[in-house]
């Protein structure tokens, strides 16, 4: 089945939050963000004649609706990748492997074209009424041009999103990957997924990635890092290197399930020695689609971090840390938690800047909360699952060399969450440590207290501020059995302290709203056939969160 045979088709890409990291990681230090099941969606339907030349987007949440021939595109400004001439791009699946890694190579060392901004800019500007509207326009076109060439057929392109826009969760990076993928399904560049649920990354990240980390971006903090990197100047800080991720040096040692042992930081320590490139997913399918995000996202942002199209392109969750480290986290369990937008704006680059006052004020004080962060993060990233476990696996130290572990053949000495409700109740005492840190830093709000305040009195589980903080939106992960009896709410049932925690929040005074929401779960996604293929663009439109996520989706293996 190729492309072509696709007159009607969607595709969809997930938001992200940051759950561990946030702030430190501007100082270096690693960070964990994960896929959200609240997603963007584009329907894409080819036009009633086939004469109908003029490309439509509409774009409801940002209230764009355009339209534009493709033949007043500026085709003549377009270097394709691979220096043919429009209109002599791959024409058939079979070679769609072969090129899209040719394409994705190729990709790493593409910069935005000023000439075809400049010239997208006087056709795009003049019709829009904002700044997300000539950003959304500028995304598409600049892809488009780049990705398609003036013979592909002129579509409608309609976008929904059933996550918070501008509110820190990544909704720029998913609008680019469905561009992205959309694109390059139409000039059947890429393979038709088969795939069901999300799977496992296709291979590990071998010594070859490792030498061949691309540093295709100077930030690594996702929202956090759009201000120049902040460097430590203290010659000496009261964490010791030999338990942190960043390459200690630490033998195997007994270890039990209570605590995250010397053994397990060791584990993680070598997971971040074996990092492969923020684009580069070991997946043809994936690289080309993320690395065309990452082109959309520079549309977008002008440098963004990479972080969050990798995310919404793979899904699951990443460890990252600057400049140039990620590490899928294959083992990643799915997470029920409540996203609470408090709707209240923020400037990312002030909040980031009174971190950075309060190092310069308190340096002492201020590097031992970044580096408390750090050593939650790690015991975050060892409690998630992030690394294999077999029976014969060899031990890698930090220090590089392979021992058998004699006594029980794990890489990770600890049960995970996936394995242990002990497990699941430490990553909520590290979610509320990792608040009370970032409160520390002075990075919290009063609105973001309330909801930390409410989910604490009603004891439905534990909050903490995502992303920049000063506002946007809160997590909270829910408790896995009801509470202890002594506790005031102990007669509530979880969903009459749910319905409690919603109408405490969701009301005419606080204005909030809350999304019941799965982390970890699969990326960028392609629906096709009868269940896509019968609506109109206002039925697309008008279609629940529900009926959008019961589509069958496929997911690139």
């Amino acid at each position: 089945m190729t492309a072509s045979l696709l007159p009607t088709f969607a595709v969809s890409a997930p938001g992200k939050v940051i759950i561990f990291g946030e702030h430190a990681a501007v100082y270096n230090k690693p960070a964990i963000a994960a896929a959200l099941s609240l997603r963007t969606y584009l329907y894409v339907t080819p036009n009633d004649l086939a004469t109908d030349n003029v490309i439509r987007l509409e774009f409801p949440d940002v209230g764009l609706k355009f339209e534009c021939p493709t033949a007043s595109l500026p085709w003549h400004l377009v270097q394709k990748l691979d220096d043919t001439p429009p209109g002599s791009r791959p024409s058939s699946a079979s070679s769609s492997s072969t090129s899209s890694t040719a394409a994705a190579q190729s990709l790493d060392e593409l910069n935005l074209d000023e000439h075809i901004v400049s010239e997208l800019h006087n056709i795009l500007k003049p019709k829009t009424t904002n700044s997300f509207q000539y950003a959304a326009l500028l995304a598409f076109f600049y892809l488009y041009l780049h990705i398609c060439d003036p013979s592909t057929p002129a579509h409608t392109f309609v976008t929904k999103s059933t996550l918070p826009v501008g509110a820190g969760l990544g909704s720029s990076a998913t609008y680019a990957v469905c561009l992205s993928t959309a694109f390059l399904t139409l000039t059947q560049q890429l393979s038709i997924p088969t795939v069901e649920e999300e799977p496992p990354l296709s291979r590990a990240p071998t010594h070859e990635d490792k030498n061949n980390i691309e540093n295709v971006f100077e930030k690594a903090a996702s929202d956090l890092l759009s201000t120049p990197p902040i460097t430590p100047t203290l010659e000496s800080s009261s964490s010791s290197s030999s338990n942190k991720i960043d390459g200690s040096s630490t033998s195997p040692s007994a270890t039990t399930d209570a605590t995250v042992t010397e053994a397990a930081r060791a584990t993680a320590a070598a997971a971040l020695a074996s990092t492969t490139s923020v684009l580069c997913l070991g997946n043809a399918d994936h690289d080309l689609i993320n690395k065309w995000s990452y082109i959309g996202e520079k549309c977008l942002h002008g440098n963004p971090s990479g972080i969050d199209n990798t995310v919404a392109c793979r899904g699951g969750a990443v460890l990252f840390q600057r400049p140039s480290t990620l590490i899928p986290m294959k083992r990643f369990p799915a997470l029920k938690l409540l996203l609470t937008n408090t709707k209240h704006p923020r400037r990312t680059k002030d909040l980031v800047a009174r971190v950075g006052d309060l190092y310069e004020t308190f340096q002492s004080g201020t590097q031992s909360i970044l580096d408390a962060i750090e050593h939650v993060t790690q015991e975050a990233f060892v409690l998630l699952g992030s690394a294999e476990r077999t029976s014969e696996t060899s031990h890698t130290d930090v220090s590089g060399s392979n021992t058998p572990s004699k006594k029980t053949g794990l890489a990770l000495p600890v049960k995970t969450v996936g394995e242990s409700p002990d497990a699941v109740k430490r990553l909520l005492q590290l979610i509320r440590i990792n608040h009370g840190l970032l409160v520390s830093l002075g990075v919290s709000h009063p609105k973001l207290e309330k909801v930390k305040s409410i989910g604490d009195q009603l004891h439905i589980g534990e909050t903490k501020l995502t992303g920049a903080g000063g506002g946007g939106c809160a997590i909270t992960l829910l408790h896995v059995d009801d509470v202890e009896n002594d506790t005031e709410s102990a007669a509530a049932t979880i969903d009459e302290r749910l319905d409690e925690f919603r109408a405490r929040l969701e009301n005419t005074k606080n204005g909030f709203e809350i999304f019941e929401t799965v982390l970890g779960g699969p990326g960028v996604g392609l629906a096709t056939g009868l269940d896509v293929a019968h609506f109109s663009h206002d039925e697309f439109l008008s279609l629940n969160r529900a009926q959008l996520e019961g589509f069958d989706w496929k997911y690139w293996g």
